[in-house]
């Protein structure tokens, strides 16, 4: 049995005529009629009666016909599913994000991504970076939303969204809270909440190449590994943090944020999204094109 016999079967059903159903199915009446005998012959029982003007179904012929309906339904969504799948439509996306990215991208990408692929499921989940890389390395992630740069790691291909700048996150009072802007020379004697080694290894080491290019050795109370933490533990004064810009949109009531520079410049990491080399798929190329829509929309 050939799902083509049962799409033949199908025809014959509904036009109840061997020349007007091969006319349908674009073939001619013999080889139609050969089909739908083997068919007979295979299955055992007679699915037609011929007359003089058509056919009809006999009883186990309308039975056979019902359950054909369906097997050619679920074919037809097979083959629908996986050219939507190729198309990167349709199919499940893993993903992990870093914690600042719930402060602008996220809640403005998934609504967006959803409302244009609503045939894609997203699985997903906030990590540390750290662990993000091996996720995506491993198979256990599709893409990861992160910070760059990174440092030393091979496997992975990187579209970059976007580009933000340090800041300086402070508690209310602090002697720092009402200049606009602070060199980084000036930190000096601070105590800082800087980002683990062991979770943010690429932001963190971006930011001690900083300090050691002015001849700095930070004074590090506390290490965060998630930026709702360090931006708690700045609230509540033990120290000051050095955090993307774009956490002062979602912060503006809690903290004061003062412009930093290094050398004259400021301090740029960027925000990509990340796959394993070798698996890139339309459908994260389909949600990075998303991801960079939508922060265009925000930037502007």
């Amino acid at each position: 049995m050939e799902l083509r016999q049962l799409r033949q079967l199908l025809a014959l059903a509904e036009y109840q005529n061997f020349h007007r159903a091969a006319e349908a199915l674009h073939m001619s009446q013999p080889p139609l009629s050969v089909s739908i005998r083997r068919l007979e012959e295979e299955l055992g029982v007679q699915l037609i009666e011929r007359h003089s003007r058509g056919v009809t179904l006999t009883t186990e012929g309308a039975l056979v016909v019902e359950q054909a309906q369906e097997v050619v339904r679920v074919a037809d969504n097979i083959r629908l599913f996986a050219k939507e799948s190729l198309g990167g439509t349709r199919g499940l996306l893993r993903l992990g994000f870093v914690g600042s990215a719930t402060f602008n991208l996220i809640p403005s990408l998934i609504p967006r991504f959803r409302a244009l692929f609503p045939n894609v499921t997203l699985k997903l989940s906030e990590q540390v970076s750290a662990e993000i890389v091996a996720g995506l390395l491993s198979g256990d992630l599709d893409a990861g939303l992160l910070r760059t740069p990174l440092f030393d790691v091979t496997g992975l291909i990187l579209t970059p969204l976007s580009v933000d700048r340090l800041v300086l996150a402070l508690p209310y009072g602090h002697a720092f809270a009402e200049r606009s802007e602070i060199k980084l020379e000036d930190l000096a004697n601070q105590a800082m909440i800087l980002w683990s080694r062991t979770t943010e290894p690429w932001v963190r080491t971006m930011i001690d190449i900083n300090f050691s290019a002015i001849g700095i050795a930070p004074v590090v109370v506390e290490e965060a590994s998630h930026i709702h933490t360090m931006l708690s533990l700045v609230e509540c004064g033990l120290g000051a943090a050095l955090v993307p810009s774009i956490v002062r949109r979602s912060s503006p009531d809690r903290l004061n944020f003062v412009d930093l520079t290094c050398k004259g410049s400021p301090i740029e990491l960027g925000f990509a999204m990340a796959v394993r080399e070798g698996q890139g798929r339309p459908l994260t190329a389909n949600f990075a094109g998303v991801a960079i829509e939508v922060l265009q929309q925000n930037s502007g």
